[in-house]
């Protein structure tokens, strides 16, 4: 099916109900978490079909609970260059990022990470973060 039009969305009605939402509404067009095996130690998250046409979405994030403390060696520019921690070394091949993420900010203690997707040697596509102390960490990587 064709992307829906910018000039023709939804109508409200069609929005008013869950079960809309996934017979003819808004759900055909949006994406949602799927479950992954319960009983594996990291969780997967990835798209459903729904929002591309009933295809499956090549890459899902499996993170690591908890995330893995790593040391990063960073290019010039800050970005990362090599990746050493528990059961990863390789150098990066491309990096795309950062991606700032901020939360809680409104109780006083707050976070903020540069997150970065990393294409490693290895072959791996991972996802990094750099806590707001300068930390690194892996969040888990796409598979």
């Amino acid at each position: 099916s064709s992307p829906p039009s910018l000039s023709s969305p939804p109508s409200l009605s069609s929005l008013s109900s869950p079960s809309s939402l996934s017979s003819g509404g808004a759900g055909e067009r949006a994406g949602g978490a799927v479950a992954a095996d319960a009983a594996a130690p990291r969780l997967a998250i990835a798209l459903d079909g729904a929002a591309l046409g009933g295809a499956r979405p090549a890459l899902g994030l499996r993170r690591f609970r908890p995330e893995r403390a790593v040391e990063v060696l960073l290019d010039g520019g800050a970005g990362p260059r090599a990746v050493r921690g528990e059961g990863i070394a390789c150098h990066v091949v491309v990096a795309a990022g950062p991606f700032r993420v901020q939360g809680e900010w409104w109780d006083g203690g707050g976070f903020a990470r540069d997150y970065w997707d990393v294409h490693a040697s290895d072959g791996a596509l991972y996802r990094l973060y750099r806590d707001r102390a300068g930390a690194w960490f892996v969040a888990g990587y796409y598979d």
